[in-house]
């Protein structure tokens, strides 16, 4: 035997092996075109998945910065800074545009500093003193009137259910309802029972603004407002025992800088009355022959 032949029995498959893999072939279930086609759909698939999860992306990030700017913007045209002042005491409020405001004892201001520069209008309860810079129209709104003007000084009382305007500079519209006046320098609009506002000429400024030098003046005023006055000056209760003496009028000047007794002499010896003190802080007001 010669010895390629015995390297090549030496190599052969046993029989039952050749037999069995003698025919055997790989076998593919999909052509190439099929496996290139499958491949391509799922790249695809994977690519339109991406740009959906991008979109949606977007879509949020979009819906978060207007969610963002509504609310900025808001917190800028609501956010409000107040200024309440207690009976007692007397404060000054500088503007976000350099005007300022002197406000009298028991007075509460509020304004929208952040949206200023698309609106200058402040509300205001009690009485004030406003000195404003030129510029757009400055309102100031109370529960019984709304005063507007371009640069000014000027007096507003809206205690309670009264409403007196004062202009020291300038012109002021003063308007109520439908009532509507324009006054200018020493000039004053009133509000009057019949919700009319009324103009006066001749108008006295001591008597509306002398209350900033702590002057508080008055010309023929009932005696209750005189004591209304008094109350919100000094943090005290008045009470006026017999009712007619509160119509009684009082013409005379008090200055916030005197104690509380000497400025209740000044009222009790120009009228004939009476002040006891009841308890602190607390008085009675009557006739001085009871």
């Amino acid at each position: 035997m010669s010895n390629n032949q015995h390297i090549n029995e030496e190599h052969r498959l046993p029989d039952d092996l050749e037999k069995i893999t003698g025919n055997a072939k790989p076998k593919f279930s999909k052509s190439k075109d099929d496996v290139w086609n499958d491949m391509m759909t799922k790249i695809y698939e994977q690519q339109t998945a991406s740009k959906v999860i991008q979109l949606s992306w977007f879509k949020y990030a979009a819906a978060a910065a207007v969610v963002l700017l509504l609310s900025t913007t808001a917190f800028l045209r609501f956010y409000t800074e107040s200024v309440s002042v207690p009976a007692g005491l007397h404060s000054s409020v500088s503007l976000p545009d350099g005007s300022t405001v002197e406000l009298n004892a028991a007075t509460e201001l509020s304004f929208h500093p952040f949206w200023w520069q698309f609106d200058r209008s402040v509300k205001m309860e009690g009485e004030a003193f406003f000195d404003v810079k030129k510029g757009s129209s400055f309102s100031v709104m109370s529960k019984n009137g709304t005063t507007t003007v371009l640069g000014t000084s000027f007096n507003i009382n809206g205690r309670e259910d009264s409403y007196t305007v004062f202009c020291k500079t300038g012109k002021v519209s003063v308007q109520h309802e439908a009532s509507k006046v324009v006054i200018a320098s020493n000039e004053s609009a009133q509000l009057k029972a019949n919700g009319e506002l009324e103009k006066r000429t001749d108008a006295n400024g001591s008597e509306f603004i002398g209350w900033v030098d702590n002057q508080f003046i008055f010309n023929a005023k009932p005696l209750r407002d005189v004591t209304r006055e008094i109350e919100l000056q000094y943090d005290i209760d008045l009470n006026i025992v017999e009712d007619d003496v509160a119509d009684w009028k009082f013409t005379g000047a008090f200055n916030r800088s005197n104690d509380v007794k000497q400025t209740l002499e000044v009222i009790s010896n120009s009228m004939g009355l009476k002040f006891e003190q009841n308890s602190v802080g607390s008085y009675s007001v009557r006739k001085q022959n009871r």
